[in-house]
């Protein structure tokens, strides 16, 4: 009766939006540890005793208890998830932003210098659309994708893009577009195609890697006029792959070198990223973080050598680069997304100067208590998106995608998220991804869980503008928006690869 009645008042205070403070959880929890050890005590005399009726009643009775106390913990999940909604609207009201409906407020004053400082563009009233260009199927040799992104630095595509951009005339040889796709058949694959999807796309190269593909970053200027590509993969190596562009040479397309792989984790590598002067960062669910470096002329020895390890309480989801002395990790259980300093092995707390990052707390000091969130993804600003001279060269921008169906904009120099993003699903399954994307950069995509949907929003106003329900049969595992022009990659459990045409209506 006492489970009962606390179960009762439990959804009462979930109607009124309420969360739990910390003194009545620590109640509850000392309430349910009573309850559970008054069944298993009754329990211990029931089994001393004769009769088998007592047993059916303690058996019903340790079932019910073990059935209340699961429902309680999920009430307490949505508890917070109900603070966090408080705290946004009443931060929102108290801002004057009224509800969630309608066109937004104009930021006035010093919210509007700010925005602008860092990137942010005016809201507008545009929306935007998905146009289908091109599907490959069995992308992955028939089995299912995990990973997909452009390799903007092959081919004569950023050239193209960057004379069209300035308003010049673009080459007359059509730019061509670059796509490697990873997957469960432990292999890359390397995709070769028109930018408007006209021309057929097809395989340019597949290299096999022993194990499934998880994630895949590129380096630039590592080794002269070649790209080295970064993979992580499902058992725990990290595989570096040389690529040549040979357009010169008749009938050769693209010429791939299998450098090596590295066992770095103990387990499967969730993240990677490729930053400047050769140096890797890798995230697994081993718990661990690790910074390694490219030595190209390691003879005999690993091509990628540990530099550092910092360790978490939970497996990592995400890892990424800012700028030249700073990079990000994101981890299950954390209460920020953890910010490094290349060179030293301690959290960056503390802003040290104006223009640098710090850790980014994912709640606010007002808050009773921590929102039940991971960070499942991140992407740092990529400066080449914007085409706006008011945008610094530096983006202090970070936007992360949670498993609470909620994402975040954050500004990493002073911790202050910006903007929130919601509409879409995502749980801890659904792989959610975000990506900037849009010819300035002001517009980002993702993926939606149950009805395996593309989502765009509004940076400037935070508004929903767009969404491609039922873009993939499957749901969609990678997200990725190309740095030069107005296309999107997506991946799925479909075991396809589809290009799309981004375009405001």
């Amino acid at each position: 009766g006492v489970v009962v009645g606390v179960g009762l008042g439990l959804s009462f205070s979930l109607s009124l939006s309420l969360s739990l403070s910390p003194s009545l959880r620590l109640a509850l929890s000392r309430g349910l540890g009573t309850m559970s050890d008054f069944a298993a005590s009754q329990g211990a005399n029931g089994d001393a005793g004769d009769g088998e009726g007592d047993d059916g009643d303690l058996a019903r009775l340790r079932a019910r208890v073990t059935q209340l106390e699961a429902q309680v913990l999920r009430l307490s999940d949505e508890c917070d998830l109900l603070a966090f909604e408080n705290a946004r609207l009443r931060e929102q009201q108290a801002s004057g932003g009224g509800g969630c409906d309608g066109p937004p407020e104009p930021a006035t004053g010093d919210d509007s210098k700010y925005e602008r400082d860092i990137g942010l563009l005016d809201p507008t009233d545009g929306r935007s659309a998905l146009t289908l260009c091109h599907t490959l199927d069995g992308a992955c040799g028939g089995k299912n994708v995990t990973c997909v992104r452009f390799l903007e630095s092959l081919g004569d595509t950023r050239q193209f893009h960057r004379r069209r951009h300035r308003g010049l005339s673009p080459p007359s040889v059509r730019a061509e577009e670059v796509i490697a796709v990873g997957g469960a058949d432990g292999a890359l694959h390397i995709y070769r195609g028109s930018s408007d999807g006209a021309a057929h796309w097809r395989l340019a190269t597949r290299v096999g890697l022993g194990a499934p593909v998880l994630c895949i970053d590129q380096a630039e200027g590592w080794v002269p006029d070649a790209l080295i590509l970064v993979v992580g993969l499902m058992d725990g190596k990290v595989a570096l792959l040389r690529c040549e562009s040979l357009e010169a040479l008749p009938g050769v397309e693209l010429r791939v070198e299998l450098l090596g792989k590295c066992k770095i984790h103990r387990k499967y590598v969730t993240s990677i990223a490729a930053g400047v002067d050769g140096l890797v960062v890798s995230g697994s669910y081993d718990k661990d973080a690790v910074l390694s470096r490219f030595v190209p002329d390691a003879g005999d020895g690993d091509v990628l050598q540990e530099a550092r390890r910092f360790f978490h309480s939970g497996e990592v989801e995400c890892v990424g680069f800012h700028g030249r002395e700073h990079f990000f990790v994101a981890a299950r259980g954390a209460s920020k997304i953890v910010c490094y300093a290349i060179e030293g092995d301690a959290p960056v707390g503390e802003a040290a100067g104006e223009e640098s990052p710090v850790s980014l707390p994912l709640w606010e000091g007002q808050w009773e208590g921590p929102v039940n969130l991971n960070v499942m993804h991140f992407q740092v600003r990529n400066e080449n998106l914007s085409q706006d001279l008011h945008v610094p060269a530096y983006s202090p921008l970070l936007l992360a995608a949670t498993d609470a169906s909620q994402h975040f904009l954050f500004d990493v120099r002073t911790k202050r998220r910006v903007r929130t993003f919601a509409g879409h699903d995502a749980d801890g399954f659904s792989n959610p991804r975000v990506t900037w994307h849009g010819q300035r950069g002001q517009y980002v995509s993702s993926n939606s869980q149950h009805t395996n949907s593309v989502v765009t929003w509004e940076i400037g106003s935070g508004r929903m503008v767009g969404t491609k329900a039922g873009a993939h049969h499957g749901v969609i595992k990678s997200v990725y928006h190309h740095t030069h022009c107005d296309l999107l990659v997506t991946g799925g459990f479909d075991r396809t690869v589809k290009i799309w045409s981004f375009e405001e209506a």
